[in-house]
């Protein structure tokens, strides 16, 4: 039994079907009717709770043979909060299951102004980082040397597909209001992305490679589909393809005043987010179509005014 936390958000519902479709039970975390009539739908078992409920999430743990940690709230205007919500809730569930069961964790690109390549074994300690989402992702790696079998899955900023709810949408909406699209400098610098069934397949194989021992413990994954998107040609798309309004540069103070300071500053980030290491430990290759194509599609449509 492989408990999901939590079912109602986009990666949650696709990470529940491959986990069925690769066979698994799933016992899922859900914290409102809506979210439980999903999960029973999806074929899953409901398990009522939310991660600030930390005992919801023990016992949901000491149910399951397994945790896949893909939940975050992204109410940017209370981020902080949220990486401190989820920093106790990798705490909880982690010692929950103890060192024998597979814990994966999610975390996210923390870009900081420097033009390195993003990769895997970097050491958040010596960044600059935007996000205190972090200390959940030293917590996991800490715990893999000790015997845990945790493994940590860093999220691009775009998980596309369908009802995306979150980053390209916020710029989509965001810029919208403001009648304009924004790129940082020459916009030449990259937006990392992974297809949201992409993703969801990459937590399935990690999971099952803590199990097998093919993965070791501590180790970081990044489920970026390719080295990334030019930010311009991504806001050429918007401008002209989405919502029909103007677009230029901007500099990295306005785009962290306009989109928020966390996407606002990812969004002008330089550092590319690399996979080499994920794909060579876990075998994982993108198979779906990339965000231009997906932005080309129709997927996202403009946002209707309020």
């Amino acid at each position: 039994m492989v408990l999901c936390s939590p079912a109602d958000i986009q990666v949650g519902r696709h990470v529940i079907e491959a986990l069925i479709a690769n066979g698994h039970s799933v016992l899922a975390l859900a914290h409102h009717d809506r979210a439980a009539e999903t999960v029973t739908k999806l074929g899953a078992t409901v398990h009522r709770g939310s991660l600030d409920d930390i005992e919801s999430l023990r016992a949901g743990a000491s149910k399951a043979d397994a945790v896949i940690h893909c939940g975050f709230n992204h109410d940017f205007t209370k981020h902080v909060e949220a990486c401190a919500t989820d920093l106790e809730a990798v705490r909880a569930m982690l010692e929950e299951l103890g060192k024998g069961k597979p814990f994966v964790a999610t975390s996210a690109p923390l870009f900081d102004t420097g033009d390195e390549d993003y990769v895997e074994d970097m050491e958040l300690e010596g960044l600059n980082m935007y996000s205190p989402r972090g200390k959940a992702d030293l917590v996991s790696k800490a715990k893999g040397k000790e015997g845990y079998r945790t493994a940590i899955i860093r999220l691009p900023p775009s998980v596309h597909g369908p009802q995306d709810p979150n980053f390209i949408t916020h710029i989509i909406s965001t810029s919208q209001k403001h009648g304009h699209v924004g790129y940082v400098g020459d916009g030449k610098h990259k937006w990392a992305a992974v297809h949201v069934k992409d993703a969801a397949n990459l937590y399935v194989a990690t999971l099952e490679g803590l199990a097998n021992g093919s993965i070791p413990g501590g180790q970081t994954l990044h489920a970026s589909e390719d080295s990334g998107h030019p930010t311009k040609v991504i806001a050429e798309i918007i401008a002209s393809e989405i919502i029909n309004v103007d677009i230029g540069s901007i500099t990295v103070e306005q785009s962290m005043e306009r989109y928020s300071p966390y996407i606002g500053s990812i969004w002008g980030g330089k550092r590319v987010m690399q996979s080499d290491i994920t794909r060579k430990v876990t075998g994982w290759e993108p198979k779906e179509q990339n965000l231009v194509e997906d932005l080309r599609s129709g997927v996202y449509t403009k946002v209707e005014s309020q």
